[in-house]
């Protein structure tokens, strides 16, 4: 019953958005990979989730949707992720239920299928779901390894830990992060990966090999040449001739020239470290920051955790306090969110809260144990209040989970004061914006839009070009042509655009002007004719 709602409700979901911003890139990417083997659309991304994404699509399932609205002809990609989600599920349940039961197992269902942030990204072509996906499956076949050793378990978890590391480059990081903080709250598991010894050696060349794979086994330099004096690799070019630096020279003269198996993967590796430590501006809570700073990824995160998620985690350290719970058995689960969370809030990237959706299994089935622990009490008046309220809170935002946030963000029509980008706008709500346009009898309707999706396929037809990942084109205005009859024009502005466009900054677009607020993130002004200055 659970699993059905959950995908009942998925597929609701999907149907009613449009692609999200980088929903293109991951399909364009999975495309190349298969039928070109060329890998240059995302140089921070290794290739796998994309390539299992547009299966459908090779064996031509898309051509039996009739049509050509994107959202529709890629729903067989988008099926593709949920149906990794639901793996993910079934591992979640069976995972729980061999190690602490089946009332566990069945409250961790119940709270993954209701959970907002999984039913947004449960059917979006990007790289989250799928890699939650692989670092959870990694992460239970390690533990079990580290408790009995076997031959079996150690091919299972080196394949396992290849799909990871072929999924998302912060892999690697995650799996040593979450690694240390299980040896510091569990030294036993110390003895136990020590034990594992040269088998290490397998499992790196297992793991290299699946992501070889994923590239189709192709040669590639991890330097890629182009002209760009303020290229790190150019400058070290230039130090290196300077300095009369043989061992540099030709170690950059290697790097350019000389193709290599996992070339690419190295690239992405390394493009990923370059990107961390661009220092960006960053909003938060309505404010624009120079830098990011450690602090903002966790207070995002409380604000997209449902509460009664927040009082159940709370309810389980409060069972392990009064040593009502074992804290140990828990451990191995918690180290993840530690882990992960703590190397992200270091690492300088931005706070989207999708970054962290791989530690979301385990605070669900840290949240698990404390609500059955309550019913095995026989508390049932609070437990049922929670997940009453865990549901009905999350069915509110149906069909954008994206949008959620919890009570502590304030009114849902204030939300924009607090959330940005991926934590609430990403280009999903172009439904709702054709259907504003006919519910109020609109003759113009001039749109910015924060998203890569053609909106001309949704009844939101422009005279300029829709699909652009340019500033200045994403910012710029669409004339879209309302009713024959209509006479009322007004502004439509994408959250998202009114903070990075500087439309906030602009008299006539400023939140005391915002008239109403589309599916909680297009901001409505009555102002007409407006203009993009960069």
């Amino acid at each position: 019953m659970i699993v059905c709602s959950y995908i009942f409700v998925s597929l609701g979901s999907a149907l009613r958005e449009s692609l999200t911003y980088d929903e293109n890139v991951h399909i364009q990417l999975g495309l190349d990979a298969w039928k070109t083997h060329t890998f240059t659309k995302d140089p921070y991304s290794p290739p796998l989730i994309g390539e299992i994404a547009v299966m459908p699509i090779l064996l031509g399932i898309d051509a039996w949707i009739p049509g050509l609205m994107p959202s529709m002809k890629l729903l067989p990609s988008r099926m593709m992720i949920l149906f990794l989600s639901l793996c993910l599920l079934a591992a979640l349940y069976y995972m729980v239920k061999k190690i602490f039961g089946e009332p566990e197992a069945i409250a961790s269902v119940f709270l993954f299928a209701w959970e907002p942030s999984i039913l947004a990204h449960n059917h979006y072509v990007t790289k989250d779901m799928g890699f939650t996906l692989f670092f959870f499956l990694s992460w239970i076949f390690f533990l079990a390894l580290c408790k009995k050793y076997s031959l079996k378990m150690l091919i299972r978890f080196s394949l396992l830990f290849g799909c990871m590391l072929a999924a998302k480059t912060s892999a690697v990081p995650f799996f040593i992060c979450s690694t240390l903080i299980l040896i510091f709250l569990d030294a036993s598991y110390r003895k136990q990966i020590i034990k594992i010894g040269w088998n290490w050696v397998l499992v790196c060349v297992v793991g290299l090999f699946v992501i070889w794979s994923s590239y189709f086994f192709q040669t590639d330099v991890f330097i890629a040449k182009r002209d760009d004096p303020n290229r790190i690799s150019s400058k070290l070019v230039e130090y290196a001739l300077q300095t009369n630096n043989t061992v540099l020279s030709n170690m950059l003269k290697f790097g350019t020239d000389i193709k290599i198996p996992l070339g690419t993967y190295l690239a992405s590796q390394k493009n990923g470290l370059l990107l961390q430590k661009n220092q960006e501006s960053v909003f938060f809570m309505g404010q624009k920051y120079a830098r990011v700073r450690w602090y903002l990824l966790p207070v995002n995160l409380f604000f997209k955790l449902p509460l009664p998620i927040i009082v159940l985690v709370g309810v389980t350290f409060f069972w392990f306090f009064k040593k009502q719970l074992p804290v140990q058995k828990y451990f191995p689960y918690i180290a993840p969110i530690v882990g992960i969370t703590v190397f992200l809030c270091l690492s300088g990237v931005k706070p989207y809260v999708r970054y962290l959706l791989p530690i979301y299994p385990f605070l669900i089935i840290t949240a698990a144990a404390g609500l059955t622990r309550m019913l095995k009490k026989h508390m049932l008046v609070v437990p049922m209040i929670l997940c009453v309220w865990y549901a009905i809170g999350t069915l509110l935002h149906f069909p954008h989970f994206i949008t959620f946030a919890n009570e502590s963000a304030g009114p849902r029509d204030k939300r924009y004061e607090k959330l940005i980008d991926s934590n609430i706008n990403w280009g999903q709500e172009l439904f709702d914006v054709a259907e504003y346009i006919k519910k109020n009898q609109l003759s113009v309707l001039s749109f910015s839009y924060f998203g890569t999706d053609n909106g001309n396929f949704y009844g939101l037809a422009s005279t300029i070009p829709y699909g652009t990942y340019k500033q200045e084109e994403i910012c710029a205005f669409h004339d879209i042509a309302g009713s024959p009859t209509g006479e009322k024009k007004v502004t439509a502005i994408s959250l998202s655009n009114w903070y990075y466009c500087g439309y906030y900054k602009q008299e006539p677009y400023n939140k005391e002007r915002i008239q109403s607020i589309v599916a909680g993130t297009i901001l409505i002004f009555d102002q007409f004719n407006p203009t993009y200055e960069k």
